[in-house]
């Protein structure tokens, strides 16, 4: 928990600037290796991808998060594959279902997500995450339990108005049974938030420099399609 990390933290902290100490951690909190951290490695895929001065390097992730494309599209697994299910195409739309990247805040927008079922799967649930500054999640959002057939299903994933500060967020999705994950791709989709437009009361519209969240989940619904 919160407590829990601010703990470990503080202990860090203390062992590298007191002790001497030197301490390799891994993370994607980009706050906390702000703050421990003097030099930093970017791994991608397993390749060093950067080197160098903490804020360097940060900016670097930065730039790589902001240029993940607002569609993705899975190959599908091989057929000795024994996994319950997997994410097939991910797409961000407008509320005219057209393929955006970039969408005006206070204005509607959803996520449609295609994915199939191998085997029958209880408590299946669906889920999305949402990551902004420092890639922190600012909302998190799950359908309803529910048992599915094999089968193609498709996931729309709604929001009436887009209540994020204006910035590049990055898309977490995940399948699983049970509450037990087993499908989960992460920082697959970017979507771009902009303060401009036609149809926003300006006194709603909120920019901050970061730790914003969203508590409120969007809904989801799921249907099959093939």
């Amino acid at each position: 928990d919160a407590e829990f990390q601010k703990k470990c933290l503080g202990k860090m902290e203390e062992v590298t600037k007191k002790s001497g100490r030197t301490i390799i951690f891994v993370s994607h909190n980009m706050e906390a290796i702000s703050r421990l951290c003097e030099r930093c490695v970017l791994l991608e895929k397993g390749k060093v991808v950067a080197i160098g001065p903490t804020d360097e390097v940060i900016n670097k992730y930065v730039q790589l998060k902001e240029a993940i494309p607002s569609e993705y599209t899975n190959s599908d697994p091989s057929s000795d594959s024994k996994q319950h299910g997997y994410i097939k195409r991910i797409q961000v739309e407008d509320s005219d279902n057209v393929s955006i990247n970039t969408i005006s805040a206070g204005l509607p927008w959803k996520v449609r997500m295609q994915f199939k079922i191998n085997e029958y799967t209880p408590s299946f649930m669906a889920s999305m995450s949402i990551r902004g500054a420092n890639n922190v999640t600012v909302r998190t959002t799950w359908s309803k339990a529910q048992d599915l057939e094999p089968g193609v299903y498709e996931a729309i994933i709604t929001d009436p108005e887009i209540n994020l500060s204006s910035r590049t967020y990055t898309l977490t999705f995940g399948l699983s049974s049970f509450k037990k994950s087993f499908e989960y791709i992460e920082d697959c989709v970017s979507i771009k938030i902009v303060p401009e437009g036609a149809n926003v009361d300006s006194e709603r519209v909120l920019t901050v420099s970061g730790g914003e969240i969203i508590v409120n989940p969007m809904d989801i619904t799921i249907n099959k399609i093939k």
